[in-house]
């Protein structure tokens, strides 16, 4: 189990990176809210890898998979949204989970719903 203390400083360093991030404010509340639910938050400790998990699985999601991140093997800072804007950083997002694609694929880590 994680310290208190340690989930507050993973809670403010995700906080830091939004603030200076790209994406929405409007998304923040939902990034928060997965990664309680998910348990996530408690696995990946660094902002980069929590945020990354959640727009992968948002992109999944849409097309009707759920990402088995343990199975993955994938380092999720791969997929954070970052660029110029946030239509970039979506776009360059998307580019790095397609390349993954494959990758999950033979891990077995994707599940269709």
């Amino acid at each position: 189990m994680l310290s208190s203390e340690l989930r507050k400083m993973a809670r403010k360093n995700r906080e830091e990176i939004l603030s200076k991030s790209v994406i929405p404010k409007s998304y923040w509340e939902s990034i928060e809210t997965w990664l309680g639910q998910t348990g996530l938050g408690d696995v990946y400790l660094d902002a980069y890898d929590a945020i990354g998990a959640w727009w992968a699985a948002q992109e999944a999601e849409r097309l009707g998979y759920t990402i088995n991140f343990i199975r993955s093997g994938c380092v999720p800072s791969r997929w954070f949204p970052d660029g110029e804007n946030w239509n970039m950083a979506k776009a360059e997002a998307k580019y790095q989970l397609t390349k993954s694609w494959a990758e999950l694929i033979e891990k077995q880590a994707l599940v269709k719903k």
